[in-house]
C-alpha cells in the first residue's frame, strides 16, 4: 500500500463495480457497505491504527465503485414506455454510428409522452445526411432492442443496455427539419466536427480510401469506412493505428509542444507545457471524446503536472488516475473492450517494456537502430498483455502482427503527423491540388503497405476457444513474466511454470469436457434456421439453400465453433421447405 497507493485504490474500486454485477442488492446494501467503510474509517483513525486505516480506506473505494455502479444502473435510468411500432416522433442526433450496406446509423435522442429517450436509428443512405443542429420529425418504426438470437453471439442488447438505449429505430423516408434556436456548445463543437468531415468528403483530389483513412486516424471516424480496410488492419495487429487512440494523442502532443517551445522562450517552457494540454484536451473534447483518447490525456497531464511541480512522473499513478476519472463517470466503461485492450497495453508497456530491452546483450549507440529496437520492445510488451483480452473476445490472433508493427509503426507516425497537420489545413477551408494528391499517395502507400502484410495467409491464427478461467490464468503468467525477465533464477521460473502447467491442465480438461459433449442444435438466423450436429471435434451444419454463406459463418458458424471449442465443421444447403435431417442412421425435426 506504500509503494503503490493509487493503484491498489483503484484496484479495490473496480473490485466494487464488478461485486455490483455479481451481487446487484437494493439501495440498503450501497448505503450500508457506504457507512460502514466510513465508521470503520473514523474508528481507525481515532484509534490511530494505521493498518486498519489502510484497510477502510480500501474498503471506502470498493464501496464508492459499488454505489456508482447502483446509481449507473438504477432502475429509473432502465424504465422502457409502452410505445407502439409505429410513431410520429421528435428527435435529436447525439452520435454518428458505423454504417452498414445499406444504411446510415445514428445514436439518437427521441421525445415521446413528455419523455426522452435514447435509440439507435437506422436511416437509408439515400436519405441526406442528419446533423446536430437540427430537430428532426418523421413517421418512424421504433422497437425494443431483441436479444440475441443464439446464446454463443455477441449480446448486442446488454451492450447498448449499458448506455442505456432499449430501443432501435427505422427512419424508412426524410425527416422534417427545423434548426434549433440556441443550440448548446456541445453540439456545436459535434457539428463543426460533422462539417470538417463533409470537407474532407469533398476534396475531389483525394481517393476514397485515403479520406477514410484521414478521419479515421485524425477525426476517429470509421463510419464509411469500407470493409476490407478494417479487414486489412484486424489481419495485421495495426488497427490501433486505424482509429486515434493514446498513441496518436502522444504524437499530436509532442508536435504542439515542439512549435510552442521554439516560440516561448526557456524561462516559458511551463507555459507551453500548459498550453499544449489545454490544445491537446480541446482537440479531445473536438473529436467527441474516446476512452484510449481521455486516458491518454489523463496520463499526459498527470505526468505533465508531476513535472511542472518538479516531482518524479509515475506512469502506474498516472495510468491509475485515467481508470479511477473515467470510471467515476462512467462505471460501465470498465466492460468496454476498447478501455480493457488501451490500459492492458499501457500496463504491459509499463510492466515489460524495459526487461525485454534489457535481454538485448547489444545497445547500439545509433538513434535509428535504438529507436527501432524500442519500437520491437514496446510493441512486444503491448502484444503480449493484451494477448488474453484479444484471445478471450475475439478469438483470433495476428502473428505477422509483430512484423507488421516493426515495419508501419515508423511509416505511421509521419501519416498522422501529415493527417493532423492535412486536417487542419481543410478544417480551415484551405485546399490545393498539390497538397491533396501528395497526401493521396502518401495514404495510398501507407493503406498498400497494411495490405501487404495482411494477405500473408499464416499471418492470422483464428477460431482459438479461450474461457473466462484460462484468460484469468493467462493475465497471471504476463504478471509472473517480469520476474523472469527480470531475475532468472529457479524460484521465478518455477513459480511461473507451475502456473503454465495449470493453465495447460485447466485447457486440456476444458477440450476433453467439450471432445465429449455430442449435440443436436436449431441456430436462429436471421428469420431462418441453421441446423447442427456436433461429434467430438466436428460440428456438421445445414443451413437454406438461399442462406448467405459468409454472413451464415460470420454469426453462426465461427462463433458455435469457439463456443464448443470445436475446429472442423462441414456445412451443407438444405433444400426448401425440409423437415427432417437425417444424420448417422436418425432424424431429426428442423422447425
Amino acid at each position: 500500500m506504500k509503494k503503490y497507493p493509487f493503484p491498489i485504490a483503484t484496484a479495490f474500486f473496480i473490485a466494487g463495480i464488478l461485486s455490483r454485477e455479481i451481487f446487484p442488492g437494493t439501495f440498503l446494501m450501497p448505503s450500508f457497505l457506504l457507512v460502514s467503510a466510513f465508521l470503520m474509517l473514523v474508528f481507525a483513525y481515532m484509534q490511530a491504527k494505521l493498518r486498519l486505516l489502510s484497510c477502510s480506506v480500501l474498503f471506502v473505494f470498493f464501496s464508492m465503485g459499488y454505489l456508482l455502479n447502483f446509481i449507473d444502473h438504477n432502475p429509473l435510468h432502465s424504465e422502457v414506455a409502452d410505445i407502439r411500432k409505429k410513431e410520429n416522433v421528435v428527435f435529436t442526433l447525439n452520435r454518428k454510428l458505423n454504417s452498414n450496406e445499406n444504411n446510415r446509423r445514428y445514436e439518437v435522442d427521441f421525445f415521446f409522452a413528455n419523455h426522452t429517450y435514447p435509440a439507435v436509428l437506422s436511416v437509408p443512405k439515400s436519405v441526406p445526411e442528419l446533423d446536430f443542429v437540427h430537430y428532426y420529425r418523421a413517421e418512424a418504426y421504433i422497437n425494443p432492442v431483441k436479444p440475441r438470437q443464439n446464446d454463443y453471439q455477441f449480446d448486442y442488447r446488454r451492450y447498448l443496455a449499458r448506455k442505456g438505449i432499449f430501443y432501435q429505430m427505422y427512419l424508412p423516408g426524410v425527416p422534417v427539419s427545423a434548426s434549433m434556436q440556441k443550440i448548446p456548445l456541445n453540439r456545436l463543437v459535434k457539428q463543426k466536427r460533422l462539417e470538417t468531415l463533409q470537407k474532407i468528403d469533398a476534396e475531389p483530389e483525394i481517393s476514397e480510401r485515403a479520406k477514410q483513412l484521414l478521419k479515421g486516424i485524425i477525426l476517429a471516424d470509421r463510419t464509411e469506412m469500407d470493409a476490407q480496410t478494417v479487414a486489412d488492419f484486424n489481419r495485421t495487429g495495426l488497427v490501433h493505428i486505424l482509429a486515434i487512440s493514446g498513441s496518436h494523442m502522444v504524437i499530436i502532443f509532442f508536435l504542439v509542444y515542439f512549435v510552442l517551445s521554439r516560440i516561448f522562450p526557456a524561462s516559458m517552457q511551463r507555459w507551453a507545457i500548459a498550453l499544449s494540454l489545454l490544445l491537446i484536451w480541446s482537440f479531445t473534447v473536438f473529436i467527441d471524446y474516446g476512452n484510449s483518447v481521455v486516458r491518454s490525456c489523463i496520463m499526459l497531464t498527470v505526468y505533465y503536472i508531476y513535472v511542472l511541480l518538479q516531482r518524479k512522473p509515475d506512469l502506474i499513478h498516472s495510468m491509475s488516475l485515467a481508470a479511477m476519472l473515467i470510471l467515476g463517470w462512467d462505471t460501465d466503461q470498465i466492460f468496454d473492450v476498447g478501455f480493457q485492450l488501451s490500459f492492458a497495453a499501457v500496463f504491459g508497456i509499463y510492466w515489460l517494456n524495459f526487461p525485454l530491452f534489457r535481454l538485448f546483450p547489444y545497445r547500439p549507440d545509433n538513434r535509428i537502430l535504438n529507436y527501432i529496437l524500442s519500437v520491437v520492445t514496446v510493441t512486444l510488451s503491448a502484444q503480449i498483455a493484451t494477448f488474453p483480452l484479444v484471445v478471450y473476445y475475439f478469438h483470433q490472433f495476428p502473428l505477422v502482427s509483430l512484423v507488421a508493427n516493426l515495419a508501419a509503426i515508423p511509416v505511421a507516425e509521419g501519416v498522422i503527423i501529415i493527417s493532423f497537420l492535412m486536417t487542419g489545413i481543410l478544417g480551415v477551408g484551405i485546399s490545393g491540388f498539390w497538397l491533396d494528391v501528395l497526401y493521396d499517395k502518401i495514404a495510398v502507400f501507407f493503406l498498400d503497405m497494411v495490405h501487404f502484410f495482411g494477405t500473408f495467409r499464416w499471418g492470422l491464427v483464428e477460431n482459438i476457444p479461450m474461457d473466462i478461467s484460462e484468460a484469468v490464468v493467462l493475465c497471471l503468467l504476463v504478471w509472473l513474466l517480469k520476474p523472469v525477465l527480470t531475475a532468472f533464477n529457479i524460484k521465478n521460473i518455477l513459480r511461473f511454470s507451475w502456473v503454465l502447467l495449470c493453465f495447460i491442465m485447466l485447457r486440456t480438461v476444458l477440450d476433453w469436457a467439450a471432445f465429449r459433449k455430442q449435440e443436436v442444435r436449431r441456430h436462429a438466423l436471421y428469420k431462418g434456421k441453421v441446423f447442427s450436429v456436433k461429434k467430438g471435434d466436428k460440428v456438421y451444419f445445414w443451413i437454406p439453400e438461399n442462406a448467405d454463406v459468409s454472413k451464415t459463418e460470420q454469426y453462426v458458424v465461427k462463433p458455435y465453433l469457439n463456443h464448443v471449442r470445436a475446429r472442423n465443421y462441414i456445412m451443407e444447403k438444405m433444400p426448401p421447405h425440409t423437415k427432417k435431417v437425417g444424420y448417422n442412421g436418425g432424424y431429426f425435426e428442423v422447425e
